[in-house]
C-alpha cells in the first residue's frame, strides 16, 4: 500500500500483548499527513505476546512446581488425581508440558498427585472354609492373607479356619 504511493517502508517489528501478530501497531507519520514521493514511513508490526519457556516440573513438590512456574511468570491452576506411580504431593503431568513455548501470563495446569487411592472393602467370613479357599475368596476382596496359625478345635472340622481377624465385615 505505501508503495502504491511511492513512499518507502520500513518495517520494524515489537512485542505487543495488546495487538494480534502481524497486525500494526503504530506507524512513524500519522494517518491524513501529507508527505513527499520517496518518503520513509516506519510501521511497527507486533510480533504478539511475549513468551517464555514453560519449566518442566513434572515429579517436584506441588510447592516448588508453583514457584518455578510463578518466578517464569505463569499463572498457576491445579487439580488432583490418584496415582499408583507418584507419591502424594508431587506433580504427576503439566498443561503445557514443559519445554514448550507459551503466552507471557499465561496458565499452566498442574496435576498433582493424591497418591495410590485406597479402596474400602469389607471383610468377608472365611470361618469354615480351608486355607485355600479362604486364599481364593479373600483374593476376591482384593484382599491377602497375612498369617495362618494351627489350633485344635473340637466344633470344626481338620483344616478349617475357625477365627479370623479382623473380623466380617470389616471395613
Amino acid at each position: 500500500m505505501l508503495e502504491e504511493r511511492k513512499l518507502n517502508p520500513e518495517v520494524q517489528t515489537e512485542v505487543s500483548n495488546d495487538v494480534k501478530k502481524n497486525y500494526v501497531i503504530r506507524q512513524s507519520i500519522p494517518y491524513g499527513y501529507d508527505l513527499e514521493e520517496g518518503q520513509t514511513v516506519t510501521i511497527i508490526v507486533s510480533t504478539g505476546k511475549e513468551q517464555a519457556e514453560v519449566p518442566d516440573v513434572t515429579g517436584s513438590k506441588e510447592s516448588k512446581a508453583k514457584s518455578s512456574l510463578s518466578k517464569k511468570g505463569f499463572q498457576i491452576k491445579t487439580k488432583e488425581a490418584y496415582s499408583d506411580s507418584v507419591k502424594e504431593g508431587l506433580v504427576i503431568e503439566q498443561s503445557p508440558k514443559g519445554g514448550k513455548q507459551a503466552d507471557y501470563g499465561s496458565t499452566v495446569t498442574l496435576t498433582i498427585s493424591k497418591g495410590a487411592e485406597t479402596k474400602e472393602v469389607s471383610v468377608p467370613s472365611v470361618i469354615g472354609k480351608s486355607l485355600s479357599e479362604a486364599k481364593s475368596i479373600l483374593k476376591e476382596a482384593g484382599l491377602s492373607v497375612g498369617s495362618a496359625s494351627k489350633e485344635y478345635s473340637s466344633r470344626y472340622e481338620k483344616g478349617t479356619i475357625i477365627s479370623q481377624d479382623p473380623s466380617k465385615g470389616t471395613k
